[in-house]
């Protein structure tokens, strides 16, 4: 099975593809999506959209998690 991971932001976006195969997770790809800070909301939120569209038409996963829109800082891995 193929996992995309997002931990969603305006200003960045972290993304991680993993492969988990018999119980062995496998990193496939890994990155930050950046907007600038000056940059309109819309245009930031359709820059995201492209890029995490692109991820997902380039590696095909077979599910999505993101991690807790509660979590404003770290706080050791609060996954949704």
């Amino acid at each position: 099975m193929r996992v995309l991971g997002l931990d969603p932001g305006t200003g960045r976006t972290g993304y991680g593809i993993i492969d988990v195969i018999d119980g062995i997770m496998t990193p496939v790809v890994y990155g930050v999506i950046t907007t600038k800070p000056r940059t309109p909301m819309a245009r930031r939120l359709q820059i995201i959209y492209q890029d995490v569209t692109q991820l997902i038409t380039e590696y095909r996963p077979d599910s999505a998690a993101r991690t807790s829109p509660r979590c404003n800082t770290w706080c050791g891995g609060c996954w949704a």
